[in-house]
């Protein structure tokens, strides 16, 4: 038997299936993969990502900053919405503690403009951008102690055009 090309990393198998009974379009499948697990381009009509690694059974890790880059065709725009936001936060007086999610207009590094930021739980009403590029960034501070991240286990995103 061969050796797989690539041993040392983690693969995916797709395996569709149909019937003869119902004649359908089929279906979209996104992703997005990165050696942090966090951040990465994202591409098409629409899609989704969870950020970072270990979402949503573990707390997200200390000391990342993470940039997905969300790309539609050139004659849309990027409309988001976050699902499930648990980002460390203070409930009083209501504060971000260093963790947030941020969105921007453009592309990460190349002019982008600021749209919002979160930190938090619960939903997020959608984020319309102005281009049909836009830039996401998940910060958590450095040197915070598992313990007081606990519980809090990033994001869900959704994006559309």
């Amino acid at each position: 038997m061969p050796e797989p090309l690539w041993p040392e990393v983690n693969q995916m198998l797709l395996h569709f299936v149909s019937d003869q009974l119902v004649s359908g379009k089929g279906f979209d499948i996104s992703y997005t993969s990165s050696e942090s697990g966090c951040g990465g381009d994202l591409s098409g009509t629409h899609g989704n990502s969870y950020g970072p690694a270990g979402y949503p059974n573990d707390p997200y890790p200390a000391g990342v900053s993470c940039i997905f880059i969300i790309e539609v065709p050139p004659n849309r725009q990027v409309r988001a919405h976050f699902r499930n936001l648990n980002i460390r936060y203070q409930i009083s007086p209501p504060a971000c503690l260093g963790d947030a999610l941020r969105a921007y207009n453009g592309r990460w590094g190349q002019g982008h403009t600021w749209i919002t930021g979160y930190c938090g739980r619960g939903n997020v009403n959608d984020i319309q951008g102005n281009q049909h590029i836009m830039s996401i960034n998940f910060v958590s501070t450095a040197g915070t102690s598992d313990a007081a991240r606990a519980g809090f286990t990033g994001y869900w995103l959704e994006w559309e055009s």
